[in-house]
């Protein structure tokens, strides 16, 4: 039986967009596997352009979460 693992990394975020930029681009060029891990990003209610970073196309599987501004603990 062979073990396989599965990756999440969830990224909460609030009007950081040249950050989650980055981070997302750094994620795409590791060495893992793509379909080894997912990425969630929660926006919690940014009003840069975070949204428009999300719409991108990435080799993994992105999850986004928005939801209106709550704060870091509830994102």
């Amino acid at each position: 039986m062979a073990n396989e693992s599965f990756i999440s990394v969830i990224i909460p975020t609030y009007n950081r967009a040249d950050m989650l930029r980055s981070t997302l681009t750094t994620l795409a060029e590791q060495s893992l596997p793509p379909n080894t891990f997912e990425v969630v990003v929660v926006d919690d209610g940014s009003s840069d352009s975070t949204q428009s970073i999300t719409q991108d196309t990435y080799p993994y599987q992105l999850r986004v979460i928005r939801q209106e501004n709550q704060g870091s603990t509830t994102a």
